[in-house]
């Protein structure tokens, strides 16, 4: 081999091993750049997970539900007939547990002309006749056909924003003796005092 081809192979492996060189250089330099912004994006929110306590979840139903929002149909003096009438609400809301199931028993009530007229209005809930709009027990009477009475559904919230969601998108029906469905009004939303 002359010494000029000797040569030429010399520098033509130095080329090689220079852009071999050049080439590991820009792959290093762009995986240490990518390794970087890598970790001061994503550093921050990694260790924020990692050294953060999960909260724990609570089931909806275990959380405080004070607020709550009125929906009434008022039923005027002798709007009632002597005899037993049943109802059915049906309740569309954007939380389920406001809402009523496609199986919500009907519920009953007696009207009786001697029955005594009472100070209070009546209102007619879910589960029967109650002398006050939330809580209480039921009333175990017959209502006088000359009794005030108001349909109400009272849907509990966990914070007043709940309540407010439930009280624009709420759909709330009663059906009375089998009749067609009639919408409840919004009237206000309360807070229960404890």
């Amino acid at each position: 081999m002359s010494k000029k081809q000797s040569t030429d192979t010399e520098i033509i492996k130095a080329k090689i091993s220079a852009r071999t060189t050049i080439i590991a250089a820009i792959i290093s330099g762009t995986v240490t750049l990518l390794a970087a912004i890598i970790s001061v994006i994503w550093g921050p929110i990694l260790l924020q997970k990692w050294t953060t306590t999960p909260t724990p979840t609570a089931e909806p139903t275990a959380l405080s539900r004070d607020w709550y929002v009125i929906f009434e149909l008022n039923f005027p003096p002798n709007y009632w007939t002597e005899g037993i009438h049943k109802y059915l609400f049906k309740a569309n809301c954007p939380f389920s547990i406001n809402s009523t199931k496609d199986d919500e028993p009907a519920y009953s009530f007696s009207v009786n002309p001697s029955a005594e007229i009472q100070n209070s209005v009546i209102y007619i809930r879910r589960k029967g006749l109650y002398d006050v709009e939330i809580q209480g027990t039921p009333l175990n009477l017959s209502i006088n056909p000359s009794q005030e009475t108001i349909a109400l559904y009272g849907p509990f919230a966990r914070s007043f924003e709940e309540a407010k969601q439930l009280r624009d998108r709420c759909k709330v029906q009663i059906s009375v003796d089998d009749g067609p469905f009639t919408g409840l009004t919004a009237t206000r939303i309360d807070k229960i005092e404890p």
